[in-house]
């Protein structure tokens, strides 16, 4: 896949982000339960992230275009 992001835009709930955490970069759907911040896979073979103060965690950008082949 090949994806655009806007590093201008602040993520909200729902936003689908590339995030740094831990030094990787991961793309995950940005939720909060109690204020704080989730990061839900759309693939079933991951788990939900739940970000913690231990973690090191950045919002790099936030997906505003995904473009797939099936090439």
């Amino acid at each position: 896949d090949i994806i655009i992001i806007d590093k201008s835009l602040s993520a909200t709930n729902g936003d689908i982000i590339v995030a740094i955490l831990n030094g990787e970069f991961l793309i995950k759907e940005l939720s909060y339960i109690n204020g704080k911040p989730i990061l839900i896979p759309h693939n079933s073979s991951y788990s939900t992230i739940h970000i913690d103060k231990n973690m090191e965690f950045q919002v790099w950008g936030v997906v505003v275009h995904s473009i797939r082949s099936f090439k």
